[in-house]
């Protein structure tokens, strides 16, 4: 997402899932808050640490840091449609992790169309088409189940 204040929705509901599986804050979890201010500012969670288990994090990075991606496994771009193309571009074309795409093509974004004609085409052309989709995503919900 562009900025942190659009994914609130997706750290309350992944801080709900936490405590429904009995992780508690500050023994389980630590949560980093991005530093507001003023009236425009949301204050609002850009990272949560886990540490009950193994050292895992969910962060919010801008998607102008794309150095800051090198190391992730898995990368998840929400409105990406709001992201100029070429920054999304470079997001995916990582081989060794696994990225989710998320947008609204039609609109409040407005630079949708972009992504629906140029980046989804060009995904479908060099993948193999719909057939190779279709068995990626088959083969992605095999080794989950």
């Amino acid at each position: 997402a562009p900025n942190p204040e659009n994914l609130v929705s997706v750290f309350d509901f992944f801080c709900r899932g936490l405590k429904a599986l009995k992780y508690q804050e500050h023994m389980d979890y630590n949560i980093t808050y991005n530093a507001s201010s003023g009236r425009e500012k949301t204050k609002c969670i850009i990272a949560v640490h886990i540490h009950r288990d193994h050292r895992q994090v969910i962060q919010y990075i801008s998607p102008d840091e794309t150095d800051k991606f090198t190391a992730a496994e898995i990368v998840a771009i929400d409105e990406a449609a709001a992201i100029p193309l070429p920054i999304v571009r470079a997001l995916m074309h990582q081989p060794d992790r696994l990225t989710f795409v998320s947008s609204t093509i039609n609109g409040y974004e407005g630079t949708g169309r972009a992504l629906s004609l140029k980046l989804i085409k060009e995904l479908r052309e060099s993948k193999g088409g719909r057939n190779a989709e279709l068995s990626v995503a088959n083969a992605a919900a095999d080794a989950i189940v």
